[in-house]
């Protein structure tokens, strides 16, 4: 589960006028890193804590607590799904898909959710 989306969205907006792209590394350490990096810095919003999901009925995936996925994205996209922050969602799912996109899963109030995907740059 992502943190809140305000908190995300506050800091991906800085990062735009850094650079265009945008590098999300997770792990199943339940750490969250959103990263830029341009000639003259790098700059990085790590998040920690964050809960991994899963599917009632079925047991957690096993998993390397040092495994790690990265994928670079187009900061104007992921900013253009982070605009659900408005509609406060009760929960976004993230899922990266190593080398291909991210996908957010936004659960809303009633029960409806929207799903965006982001493919990598």
């Amino acid at each position: 589960m992502l943190p809140r989306l305000q908190y995300v969205r506050s800091c991906v907006e800085r990062f735009k006028s850094l650079s265009d792209t945008l590098r999300i590394r997770a792990d199943m350490n339940h750490c969250l890193e959103l990263s830029v990096r341009n000639d003259s810095c790098h700059v990085a919003t790590l998040f920690g804590d964050l809960e991994h999901p899963t599917i009632q009925g079925a047991p957690p995936p096993a998993a390397d607590a040092t495994q790690r996925v990265d994928v670079r994205v187009d900061i104007r996209h992921f900013l253009k799904a982070l605009t659900t922050s408005s509609l406060n969602p009760n929960n976004v799912v993230m899922c990266v898909v190593p080398r291909k996109a991210v996908v957010l899963h936004v659960l809303l109030h009633d029960n409806s959710f929207l799903t965006y995907y982001i493919s990598t740059r």
